[in-house]
């Protein structure tokens, strides 16, 4: 791995990071519905588009 890609590399780690501590609730929220409740949704309801 060149020193270029390795700095790519750490500054996306830095900017994830950080989006993850910001938006923890919000990187949850997203990956329950999609896996859990993305085809239930459809039929259920339980999505709701507004919040």
């Amino acid at each position: 791995m060149s020193r270029e890609e390795r700095s790519h590399i750490l500054e996306w780690n830095d900017f994830a990071n950080g989006a993850s501590q910001s938006h923890e609730w919000l990187s949850a929220i997203s990956s329950s519905s999609s896996l859990l409740l993305g085809f239930e949704g459809n039929r259920g309801g339980l999505i709701r588009k507004d919040v």
